[in-house]
Formats: C-alpha cells, structure tokens, sequence
C-alpha cells in the first residue's frame, strides 16, 4: 500500500481520530482534484467496504459502495472550493448487505499551489449505548454531530425503552433542539394513522425478536397535516441477551413522499398521454444490443411485455423496404447526429402500422454513450389525413362538376381563403391565403361596386345572394350566382362564409331551351297555318279562276273604256288575292327548290331598280355599298329577292316624311351579312316580340304573312334575320347568310 503523503496529518484539520462518545472506528481520506482520485486510509477502505491492496480510489470506484440516493453528496466535493468546510450524512452496505449511516467532514484547502480536499468518515449505526430517557439525548453526547445529522436527513432521534414501556424522541429545527417527546407506547400510537396502527404495532414487537425494523407509516400531529414519516432502529440488548431498548431515527418523509406522489401522478398522467397519443419512449445504448421499451411501446409493437427487445428482433418486425433507412439512421445516431424518420413496422398478426422515431444521442466524456428518443404509432393519422384528403379530391371534384367555388374570410387577421373551384371561376393562379384587397386586385376595379354590396349585407348579418357578371377577357364571360352570410358568436362576427357558381353555361341552356319553346310555338303556329291555307287556297283557287276569267271577258267587250276603272280595280284585288293564297301555299307546302350561285350585290341592285320607282314616289334614296370581298353564296334567288322586296317595302311604308334607306353587304366570319336602316318611326318593344307570328301585323291592308315568309326563306337557307329597332329613330334589319364551305378560310 502506498505511503500517506507528508502533509496527510491527522488531526491537523480538525478531523478527530476517533468519537469521544464511543471508540467507532473514523477512517481518513484525501481527494486530488486534478486526477480525481481518493487517497485512502486502510480504515477508511474497510468501513466503504473497499479492498484493502490499493489505497487510490476513483470516485467511480467509491460510489458503487454507496447507495444511489447519496451519489450528489460525494459529487459535489469535486466541485467544492478552497478554504471551505462541509459536512453530511449518507448511506452505504457492508459486506453483510446491511445497511450503514455514516458521517463525513472534508475540508477543502490550498497545498503548494494544489486544490486538496481532506476528510474523514464515522459510522453512527454502532451508536448502541444504553441512553437514559432523564437527560436529554443532545447533552448526553455533544460530540455527536445529531444537529447536522438531523438537519440534513429531517430526521429525530427515536429510543422505546421496553421495560418502563416509555418512547422519547426529540424534535429538531435548524439543527437546533427544540423539544423533547416522552410518552407511553399507547400514546405514541395514538399519534400514527388509524389504518396504519395495527401493522406499525406488530411490527415495532416484531422487532424486538428481529433486531431492527425499517417501516414507512403516517402520523397525525396535533392540528398538523398529515406527516409521512419512515422509522429506522435497532434493539439494544443487555447482558440477559433480553431487548431493553429500540433505538433509531424518526424520518420526516412528508415533502419526499408529497413529491413522490406528484411524481407518481405525472407517470400515471404521462402513460394516459402515451397511450392517448400512441407515443412511447425508447432508449439505447451501443455497447450492447439491448433497447428498453416504456409499456406503450410493447403495445405499438406487439411485443410480450417480458421479451427483451433488441435490434435484431426489430429489424424483424421493420418493412423490408424500410430496414436500409432505418439501420442508416442508426449507424448515424451513433456518430452522434440525431435522426427523425418515418417507417413501417408489420406485426405478427400481419398487420402493417405506419410510425414516427425520433432519435437524440447522449454525449459522454466525448462519446455518444447512449441515445434516447420518442416513437408514435401515426397509423391512425395518416388514415385520418388519406380519408380527409380522399374527401378534399371528392369536394373538388363535386365543385368542378357543378361548377362551384367557397370561400371564407376572417376579419380579424384579414385572411381570405379559398377552395380550388373559387380560382377556377375567376381564372385567378392558386393561393393558399388571401387578403381581400389582394382578391379585389385580381378581379379588378370592375367589381368595386359589387364588393361594396357585399359588404353591406355581409356586416348587416343577412344572407347575401346576388347575380353579376366577370370577364376575363374580350370573349369569355361569366355570369356568377353567390350565397353568403356571416357567422356570429356571441354577438361578434367571427368569420364570413360563401358559396358562389358559374351559371352561365346553365342560364345559355334555359336560354336555349326557351327559343326552343318559341321554335316549337311557332311550328306549332305554322303548322296550323299550313293546314288552314291548304284547305283555303284549295277552295278559293277555283272560284278566283272563274271569276279572273269572267273579268278579262268583260274587259274585252267593254266599249269605249266602259267601266274601266272599275274593271282595273276589281283585276288588281283579284291579283292581290292571289298573291295570299300563293303565301298560303307555300306556307303549307313549301315548294322544293334549285339552289345555284347567287353574286348578293347584283342581286341586291336589281331589287332596288324594281323598288326605286316606288322609293321616289315617298321621297326616299338608297344608299348602298357593297364589301368587294364578298363572295357568292348558294340559294333560290327568287326567294332571297322575294325577302329582299318585302324588307324594303317595309321599310318604303314605315319612312312616310321620305329619308335614306341604306343599305350594306359585307363579310362577317363564315356568313355575309345584308344590313338594311331606315330613318323610320321605329317599332316598340311590345310589338318588336310579336313580329313574326302568324297574322300579326299593324298595317290596314296587311296580312301578318310576309315577315313570316321572309324568316321561313332565311331559316331554310341556313341562315337568320335580326331586327333591332328604337321608337322616332328608325330600324335595322341583318339578314346573314352562309357562305359556301370552302369559303371559311378564305381572306
């Protein structure tokens, strides 16, 4: 063994050799800072329960003979400074397993420069003297540190003396003695918790055959809490080998066990989390294979609570297409870089669990020593998101469908979100968050007034419903139908909520299906007409022949223009009436036609030099002017003139102060347009929506057929007629016809 070094002097530093009160053995230590090492005296090794060959002890090597709760006490001396003097108690076993109380003072000095600490240690366990309950424990002993003991355990002296049946312990605050307790056993008891009693009494007579008794129990002090205290003696026998005394130590416990019970509950609380959360907590440590799971972990893993876990059994249990990610992070954890993965883990039942780990390594002396981490089973998660996802896709595709779009805004932050259908409406690029003025910037200063409505029924809290169109562009225009309303609780708005869709392919199709209804009206008209016009041209064709006949025979054997005029009026009407009755026929049975090239301007002049006569008569010019670039088109001439005549005699009628009747041919895509404006009183509204209807007409002598006529030639020519008029400004008509296939193209 090694010689004590020169300045190791007992008693040099107020460190006594041996107990004034009872020859228990004192052992000698000195601790060097700079190697963090003890020099130990062979007594010192002996009541640590060291071996006795070396006297040099790391501190790693002394804490593996002291109980775990002790280890901060020797820890700190490493961190003590010079010229400073402490004390404490702790606990460690001897070679028999039984546990000891000893006592250690150090003081920390400056030797040559050198931080040096020397100290010495005394058993207090021997302390089994036959102590007298007269005189007070404290006087009896006062080289016994029981102040600082106590003070540093919370602990009284506690002493039974079996033959009086009288128990003493004395009560200490701050080191200082305060009070001292005697009562009989009966009274003592009185004191220690109802449900407690009964066991504490068998215990403490126990006891007295075993030697020793260590028990926690509960006492009620008067006008106290509760006090959880723990009760540590041993039996003192006299020469008669017979137990007279119970000595030992009465422990507070109360803010421990407080503590304890927090520290129980915020388990219980942390395993109610785990389970709720399907979280656990993991540890490893890489000098071995072993790995300790928390309960909840066993569960997400499906392991028997009492296998040991290993990396080999979970590599197992890991999705073959996951075991190279996971073993990489491993290997990195290792080299101290902490990881954050998500795998899948396929448990013997065959099912597959999706999980979250994450991983931190614990760094020692410039080593990863283990490394810690938490996993969650996301399995649930990720159904919730891929059924929430599945819904968001079938809400998408339900908007795009219907061609609707929801938003919703938040007045407090001023955010303005947006489902996909929204952008889709408004041609707007997808964001996720909005503010409103960034949605009046793309729709445009357009809508301002239509922002401004909204609005106002929106913070009015009524349901908002309104109609308006958007364009995008010159060509695409929408017409929008929007719902919303604002949500409110507690009397404050806390959200506005609306729903908006494109109904404009939908009202285009009432539309249709409305000009549909007029067609099928109107053909329902004609047909009626035709039937009516076949029976009446068929009964009067027969008596118009004889009666035309009958007057061209009178007219030749009038003499001398007898009755002439006469004879020219009656012709005239009669020609009149045949002109109806062929209207009447062709409406009921249109007759088939040859259609061949028709040049509109030529035709078009030739209706006009019929016309000008007539035009001249009512103080009216033509002004014409056709496009040159105009083609020709294919149709029954005859029919197109017979149009052309009844437009402009329209026209010719409706101009009685005279005028200019203008006239233009043009080009316009895949028809040509044949444009004709008079400088006539103009047609109402009311009766601009009935013209065109069989027999409806303003005129004297009109028959409500020629307009009729002239659509029926347009139509079955593939074309249509347009009439716009306004009242005291005169009327436009468009006749558009197509033009040949081949010509589509062409410039």
């Amino acid at each position: 063994m090694r010689q004590r070094p020169e300045h190791f002097i007992p008693g040099e530093h107020h460190l006594p050799e041996y107990s004034p009160v009872v020859h228990t053995p004192v052992g000698y230590w000195e601790y060097n800072h700079t190697s963090q090492t003890f020099f130990c005296s062979a007594q010192m090794l002996r009541m640590m329960n060291l071996p006795e060959a070396e006297n040099i002890i790391s501190m790693k090597n002394l804490l593996q003979t002291i109980l775990t709760e002790d280890h901060h006490l020797w820890l700190s001396i490493s961190k003590s400074h010079a010229n400073t003097y402490q004390n404490f108690t702790f606990r460690n076993l001897n070679s028999s397993g039984i546990m000891n109380w000893l006592h250690c003072s150090y003081e920390t000095l400056v030797v040559d420069g050198k931080v040096l600490t020397i100290g010495s240690i005394q058993e207090l366990t021997t302390l089994r003297e036959d102590l007298d309950k007269s005189i007070a424990i404290a006087d009896r002993y006062p080289s016994v540190p029981w102040d600082l003991l106590q003070k540093a355990s919370n602990a009284a002296l506690w002493q039974w003396d079996i033959q009086k049946n009288m128990i003493v312990w004395n009560i200490h605050e701050n080191g200082t003695l305060v009070a001292e307790n005697i009562h009989s056993m009966h009274q003592f008891l009185q004191y220690v918790h109802p449900d407690d009693r009964a066991w504490v009494t068998r215990i403490l007579i126990n006891s007295l055959t075993n030697g020793q008794c260590d028990l926690e129990f509960r006492m009620q002090m008067d006008k106290e809490p509760t006090l959880f205290v723990r009760l540590i003696a041993e039996a003192l026998y006299a020469s008669d080998r017979k137990a007279h005394y119970l000595s030992g130590f009465l422990i507070n416990q109360t803010n421990y066990k407080l503590q304890e019970l927090k520290l129980q509950k915020k388990e219980l609380m942390m395993q109610r989390v785990e389970q709720c959360a399907a979280l656990g907590y993991w540890e490893r440590y890489p000098n071995n294979d072993k790995i300790y799971f928390s309960p909840e972990l066993y569960e997400i893993w499906d392991l028997p609570k009492e296998q040991p876990v290993t990396l080999d059994l979970l590599v197992e249990r890991i999705h073959p297409d996951d075991r190279w990610t996971w073993k990489e992070n491993i290997d990195q954890s290792y080299l101290g870089n902490p990881y954050f993965i998500e795998y899948r883990i396929i448990r013997p039942n065959g099912e597959t669990r999706f999980v979250q780990s994450y991983g931190e390594p614990i760094y020692h002396a410039g080593k990863v020593t283990e490394v810690y981490g938490i996993l969650q089973d996301t399995t649930h998660l990720r159904n919730t998101e891929w059924t929430l996802r599945q819904n968001q896709e079938r809400l998408e595709m339900a908007e795009e469908l219907a061609q609707m779009g929801s938003w919703e805004y938040d007045p407090f932050t001023d955010e303005f979100r947006a489902s996909t259908g929204f952008y889709r409406i408004f041609e707007m690029p997808p964001c996720y968050i909005l503010t409103l003025n960034r949605v009046q910037e793309f729709l445009g200063d357009i809508h301002s007034e239509l922002f401004e409505k909204i609005r106002e029924n929106l913070l009015s809290q009524r349901m908002c419903e309104l109609e308006f169109d958007i364009q995008q562009n010159r060509k695409n225009r929408k017409r929008i139908r929007m719902k919303s309303k604002a949500i409110v609780k507690d009397d404050i708005v806390v959200k506005y909520f609306g729903m908006l869709q494109d109904v404009t392919d939908q009202l285009e199709a009432e539309e249709a299906l409305r000009e549909s209804q007029e067609l099928l009206q109107v053909s329902e008209k004609l047909s009626a007409v035709g039937q009516l016009a076949a029976g009446v041209a068929h009964e009067i064709r027969n008596p118009l022949t004889a009666l035309h006949g009958f007057l061209q025979l009178l007219h030749s054997q009038a003499e001398n223009g007898e009755n002439e005029f006469y004879i020219h009026v009656m012709e005239s009407e009669l020609n009149r009436i045949r002109s109806i009755l062929d209207e009447l026929l062709m409406l009921a049975k249109p007759h088939p036609v040859q259609h061949t090239e028709i040049k509109l301007d030529e035709l078009v002049q030739s209706v006009v030099s019929l016309m000008e006569p007539e035009a001249r008569l009512h103080s009216i010019h033509f002004d014409i002017l056709s496009d040159s670039s105009v083609p020709f088109i294919y149709g029954a001439s005859d029919q197109i003139k017979q149009v052309l005549i009844n437009l402009i005699k329209n026209a010719i009628e409706s101009m009685s102060s005279g005028g200019v009747l203008t006239i233009r041919i043009q080009r316009k895509l895949k028809y040509v347009e044949i444009l004709l404006v008079d400088q006539g009183i103009g047609i109402p509204q009311e009766i601009l929506d009935k013209i065109g209807q069989p027999f409806f007409t303003t005129k004297e002598s009109g028959t409500g057929l020629g307009l009729m006529v002239s659509q029926n030639i347009i139509h079955s020519h593939g074309g249509k007629l347009d009439i716009q008029s306004e009242p005291g400004v005169g009327t436009a008509v468009r006749v558009y016809l197509p033009l040949p296939s081949d010509e589509f193209n062409s410039p």
